[in-house]
């Protein structure tokens, strides 16, 4: 019957010649590279680029010294590391010997037997039989031995703070109502909020809601640089290398939750017949070590009562923002009165079919019409993390805050409430040896004083010894003063870096009349390089200084406060109770302390304050619930829409000039070797004329009645002698060494830059609008 019918295809049929060929073609293709995530291989650069730094600090190649090395050469790369680096963890050495190995086995030709296995399966380390016995002896001999007996690496592990409902509530409230920095967009307000709510409900992790923003695959074998250079740079440059690691193979689709990952219904509710509920079923499909493309992780998510913890009402804002519904009758007031039909159990919501694969949460962009939230491109995972960094610094936090620490609150109470396998499941483990390893600290979160004396069990004591919360101190400093930065600009090191800035600027202003005409000169660039140079140091200032009033303030406020209470209770006994008192009502011990309220520059955000944290934010119900829920989400969808003006605030001036500041002791003093003008601080008003100010036998100098009229003498007397072969010096005591100028333009560039001579922009512009153009500009 089958040989009548023929041979029965289930596919297109396959020629035989044309398996042939892709036969030859896996023949020629050679080894099956690895497919790395892009975080192994951004962590295998960083290895790479140690190991090339190391080579070239011994001056030998970085492929050759890898091919030939022996343990004795990695002891010697992991020895450099720790002294030439800021202070290293034995986990972080130990990632970086392991992703070396990882690049040591791909580079080198692998044993048959070894290579077959790697290439067909992929299945465990590709390391050679060899390496491995040299990783289990540099482990046993210098990692777990010599290393750790030296002292300079330490073996703590990284903190695992936890964060309680009572935290959420105070990074959400700080957010929204005490936070009086300026968002690029409103939009982002609303995004942090909903993501800050999502983490904690689900536990999931941030890479599965955030897109990560990696580096391009270079690779510190093919490029070489400078010693110097290479340790001295910055480590956001990452030495430009080029790489010969494989890329990434996965598929486009964007790696952060789109509108086609949440399923929004209209679900019966059994408790109440009156009134329907939304929910919605959100699917996390970018999840650690599962294969892109594969089934995620559903959740279940439905309304709060209290608004600010309910992702439905944020959801279904960005979707108004968005116009992502595909009925075009759909508003706040309607979506949330709607009800089942009999028939039906769920009335699902579509969104519109080319919005399906739209990120919920976008990154902002910038073009002519100004800052705005782009179409496309998912938010990056680094602003998310800087975003609740801020926010834990705003209220008071001593240590950081993560997205890891929703995920540990979650992990530990799913570990008392549901099944092991339910556990790991949820939060996407491969065994109980991740939860055990990574989630649990070394606090016993146990009355075990109670249980022993058998006592009642303090729990909700314990619970909140163990938080976050109990080192927060909201008025912890966050940034510095003026008078420490101040100290910070008057480092000698700076103030050298900033004089030899200024003698290159002014060598600018002779030859080139403006900056921008020498950028891509030789002065120029060693100008910008410079003013990089600048820049790094003083950051890497700020924040050691930071880092210092931080310290100091956490170590001195325990004391001063019990010194001020205990003085209370003295000055009580000493019969002063109104002194007394009015210390009580400043130590905030009879109603709890918080900052002031900012004054809001949109009224939706007032509402949405008053909704979230109000005097009934918990307490309505009924009708006048709903209400507040439509008003809520109308409130959000608008915000979505704002951008708040910058506040204006007087910026700190760090590049302005030593000699300004009043205290000429302060100024350094430049090398002899160097060609410098020197400091005279002689400042020539803009209705007196620079060249008659310094003119011999003028002693007592005309003033003019008017700016302008002093520039028409200056440029009329003065400025009409230069010419191509007549030069004219700078008049000014200071400038006698340096050279003359043939150019107008290069002159008065000179006085208005060097001797703030007339920096009066309006004057500029009434004596020669076209002339001074660039001048007014600020070139």
């Amino acid at each position: 019957m089958l040989e009548k019918l023929g041979r029965p295809h289930w596919t297109v049929p396959i020629q035989t010649k044309d398996t042939l060929l892709r036969l030859e073609d896996f023949r020629s293709s050679g080894r099956v590279p690895p497919n790395w995530s892009d975080n192994t291989i951004k962590v295998m650069q960083t290895s790479l680029r140690y190991w090339k730094r190391y080579c070239e600090h011994i001056q030998e190649d970085p492929l050759e010294s890898l091919k030939r090395a022996k343990a004795p050469d990695f002891i010697n790369w992991l020895d450099w590391i720790i002294r030439s680096s800021r202070k290293k963890t034995k986990t972080t050495l130990d990632t970086y010997w392991k992703l070396l190995c990882e690049y040591y086995g791909y580079n080198m030709s692998l044993g048959m037997e070894q290579s077959v296995m790697t290439q067909v399966r992929r299945v465990g380390t590709t390391t050679t039989l060899s390496l491995l016995k040299l990783t289990r002896r540099l482990n046993k001999q210098y990692i777990n031995g010599k290393m750790l007996k030296g002292g300079n690496v330490s073996q703590r592990a990284r903190r695992k703070d936890t964060l309680s409902p009572e935290d959420l509530g105070i990074l959400l409230k700080t957010l929204w109502v005490y936070d009086e920095t300026t968002r690029p967009h409103e939009r982002m307000r609303v995004q942090e909020s909903v993501l800050d709510a999502l983490a904690y409900i689900s536990g999931s992790r941030p890479g599965v809601m955030l897109a990560q923003d990696y580096l391009s695959h270079e690779s510190p074998f093919l490029q070489s640089s400078s010693t110097e250079d290479s340790m001295a740079s910055d480590r956001s440059s990452q030495d430009n290398f080029i790489s010969d690691l494989p890329d990434r193979v996965g598929l486009t689709e964007p790696q952060t939750v789109c509108y086609r990952d949440i399923e929004l219904f209209i679900i019966r509710n059994p408790e109440e017949s009156e009134r329907d509920v939304v929910a919605a079923v959100i699917e996390f499909r970018n999840l650690k070590g599962r294969p892109e493309g594969a089934d995620g992780t559903k959740f279940f998510l439905h309304c709060d009562y209290q608004l600010v913890y309910c992702p439905i009402t944020f959801i279904l804002a960005l979707a108004f923002a968005d116009n992502a519904f595909k009925s075009e009758l759909i508003t706040p007031d309607y979506l949330l009165r709607v009800k089942v039909p009999s028939r039906l159990h769920t009335l699902p919501i579509h969104w519109k079919t080319e919005i399906l694969d739209k990120p919920i949460f976008r990154r902002l962009r910038r073009d002519s019409s100004g800052i705005g939230i782009d179409d496309s491109l998912p938010l990056s995972y680094r602003y998310g993390n800087d975003a609740i960094h801020r926010l834990g610094e705003l209220a008071g936090y001593r240590h950081s805050i993560k997205f890891y620490c929703f995920r540990r609150w979650t992990a530990n109470t799913l570990n008392k409430n549901v099944t092991e396998q339910e556990r790991n499941r949820t939060l996407g483990h491969g065994g109980s040896q991740v939860y055990l390893k990574h989630y649990h600290d070394n606090f016993v979160r146990f009355d075990i004083q109670s249980m022993v004396l058998m006592r009642p069990s303090q729990d909700r004591l314990i619970q909140a010894a163990s938080e976050m919360r109990k080192d927060r101190d909201p008025l912890a400093p966050r940034h510095l003063k003026n008078h420490q930065k101040e100290e910070i600009r008057c480092n000698s090191y700076l103030r050298q870096l900033r004089t030899e800035n200024r003698l290159l600027l002014n060598e600018i202003h002779n030859k080139y009349a403006k900056l921008s005409n020498a950028k891509e000169t030789e002065l120029g660039k060693e100008y910008i390089e410079k003013q990089k140079e600048i820049d790094r140091v003083r950051k890497i200032l700020d924040r050691e200084m930071l880092q210092a009033v931080k310290e100091n303030y956490r170590a001195e406020m325990p004391t001063m406060e019990l010194d001020k209470q205990i003085e209370q209770m003295m000055r009580k006994e000493d019969g002063n109770p109104d002194q007394s008192n009015s210390d009580e009502s400043d130590s905030g011990d009879n109603e709890p302390w918080n900052p002031p309220i900012p004054q809001y520059h949109f009224p939706e955000r007032a509402r949405l304050c008053n909704a979230f944290f109000g005097p009934e934010a918990e307490t309505m119900t009924g009708d006048s619930a709903l209400l507040r829920r439509v008003q809520v989400i109308k409130d959000l969808t608008s915000l979505c829409q704002l951008r708040e003006p910058p506040r204006r605030r007087q910026p700190f001036k760090w590049n302005k000039n030593d000699i300004e500041d009043g205290d000429e002791n302060k100024a350094i003093q430049v090398d002899q070797d160097i060609d410098t003008p020197p400091a005279v601080s002689i400042h020539v008003s803009c209705d007196q004329c620079i060249f008659c100010r310094f003119k011999e036998g003028f002693n007592d100098v005309y003033q003019f009645a008017r700016t302008d009229s002093a520039w028409r003498h200056v440029e009329s007397m003065h400025l009409s002698f230069i010419s191509s072969s007549r030069s004219l010096p700078c008049p000014h005591p200071s400038c006698q060494t340096v050279k003359p100028f043939y150019e107008k333009m290069s002159l008065l560039s000179h006085m208005v830059h060097v001797h703030h001579y007339c920096k009066d922009k309006y004057s500029l512009r009434r004596c020669s609008r076209n002339n001074y153009a660039a001048l007014d500009r600020g070139d």
